[in-house]
C-alpha cells in the first residue's frame, strides 16, 4: 500500500512538472505578458484553491468525529 502511494504521488508530480514545463514554452509564445493581470493574480487564485480545499477536508473530518 505504501509503495502503490509513493508510485502515484511520483507520478502526479512528474505528470504536474510536464504539464507546467511544456505550459511554460507555450506561454512565452503567446502575447500574455508575464506581469500582466493573470499573472499577478495566480498565487492568489492557487492559495485560495488550496485553503478552500483544507477547509473542506477538516470540516469533512470533524462532522464524521463521534464525541
Amino acid at each position: 500500500m505504501i509503495a502503490a502511494f509513493g508510485l502515484g504521488l511520483a507520478a502526479v508530480l512528474v505528470g504536474s512538472g510536464l504539464i507546467l514545463v511544456s505550459a511554460r514554452t507555450t506561454l512565452e509564445r503567446s502575447r500574455v505578458a508575464a506581469t500582466g493581470r493573470p499573472a499577478r493574480w495566480a498565487p492568489v487564485a492557487s492559495a485560495a484553491v488550496v485553503t478552500a480545499l483544507g477547509v473542506s477536508t477538516a470540516v469533512s473530518g470533524l462532522a464524521h468525529l463521534t464525541p
